[in-house]
């Protein structure tokens, strides 16, 4: 369908922390960050950034993802 081609696009990376050191990782598409987050690989916490963005900002705050969460 048109409308969901968007989450198809590979433009998210993730910032992980592995042995001490902070790695990025990607890039994903939202589709992939979906089924991450659905599979906790990614909590809404792990800090996500795309193009335009001017920090690293935490996925749970984000237009696209900010919705699958509650405070």
């Amino acid at each position: 369908i048109e409308i969901y081609k968007h989450l198809k696009f590979k433009k998210w990376v993730v910032l992980k922390k592995s042995d001490g050191a902070w790695l990025q990782d990607g890039p994903f598409s939202s589709e992939e960050i979906f089924s991450k987050l659905e599979s906790s690989e990614l909590k809404p916490e792990t800090h996500i950034w795309k193009k335009g963005f001017k920090k690293w900002t935490q996925i749970r705050d984000t237009d696209e993802f900010s919705g699958l969460y509650v405070d």
